[in-house]
């Protein structure tokens, strides 16, 4: 799984806390929307010209992450990758 730390950020004061890019008013859900409005990396990059194609990813390790810890705390992430 991808280090996100470097690229996500959550801070009160930032988008009301909600999970952001570092150095920008983008959260990571918005980037997950994008996604699942059926566009594309390139789209992505493309209409937010200040992101890069890791923080994209970084975006996805998160919600990963998330996704993870709340409904299967029991089980490290790892065991169950295919």
């Amino acid at each position: 799984m991808m280090d996100y730390s470097e690229y996500i950020n959550i801070d009160p004061e930032i988008l009301g806390g909600r999970p952001h890019i570092v150095g920008t008013k983008i959260s990571v859900d918005l980037i997950l929307d994008q996604f699942a409005a059926g566009g594309t990396i390139d789209y992505v990059l493309a209409q937010y010209p200040q992101l890069t194609q890791e923080q994209v990813f970084a975006a996805f390790a998160f919600a990963s992450e998330y996704v993870y810890n709340r409904y299967h705390q029991d089980t490290p992430h790892e065991e169950t990758s295919q």
